[in-house]
């Protein structure tokens, strides 16, 4: 019986996604909180040894690997001589196309009307299909990731809410919206949560969300009401 663990994370909080801006394939670097939330995913994963790693070559992604893995503390056979790390950027995980609608804030009635209407396999005007990053996702796990799963290798990704969520359909977790179709109940991907699957024989048995406690924190942050203040008001 050969048993492997495949962990998928997204990266941490980007300078976009605290202005609400649809990043889509543009970089963003990670914010201080992001950089916390990437370190704080690495005792959630420090028991795990990993053989193999792979990266969305979108630098938020990479960025949270390596904040992740040092911290883990355990994973120094990854490491190279030069300090740095042995994590593999595939372009086929980066995040989902939005064409025109990247960069633009999430409340442009363009975007909100896209993202409201959105069809499975109707890509957005000058960028891709769900059901187009849904297929370039399925060859990568199954050409990339299935086969180490099933020599019992160990491996982390990590990438985007889009890709994560394709990965749910290519592992068989969510069906694939029929064409024509909205693809509702899209579940909520957090910053550097980890996603945790255990494969036996190259075969998906198991799968949990690990909470992470800076990502929590700064929702909770968010959710506070903003303070009144005690200041006389101008007449």
């Amino acid at each position: 019986m050969t048993k492997a663990t495949l962990v998928i994370m997204r990266h941490g909080q980007t300078t976009d996604n605290i202005k609400h801006i649809d990043t889509a394939q543009n970089e963003a670097p990670l914010t201080k909180t992001g950089e916390k939330q990437a370190r704080a995913a690495g005792p959630l994963i420090k028991d795990i040894h990993f053989d193999k790693v792979y990266s969305s070559p979108l630098s938020r992604a990479f960025n949270t690997a390596v904040l992740a893995l040092e911290a883990s503390g355990t994973q120094q056979h990854l490491q190279k001589a030069n300090g740095s790390w042995k994590i593999e950027k595939n372009k086929q995980i980066i995040e989902v196309d939005d064409g025109i609608l990247t960069g633009r804030s999430m409340s442009d009635p363009v975007v909100v009307d896209y993202f409201k209407h959105c069809i499975y396999d109707v890509p957005a005007p000058g960028g891709e299909s769900d059901k187009q990053a849904v297929a370039r996702v399925k060859k990568f796990y199954e050409d990339e990731v299935l086969p180490r799963l099933a020599r019992g290798e160990n491996v982390l990704i990590t990438a985007h809410t889009g890709t994560i969520r394709a990965l749910d359909i290519a592992m068989g977790l969510t069906p694939a919206p029929a064409d024509g179709t909205q693809w509702k109940g899209r579940r909520p991907v957090p910053n550097a949560g980890p996603d945790v699957h255990e494969y036996v024989n190259g075969v998906l048995k198991k799968s949990y969300a690990i909470e992470n406690p800076e990502t929590t924190k700064a929702n909770l942050e968010k959710k506070k009401p903003a303070a009144k203040s005690n200041k006389p008001s101008k007449p």
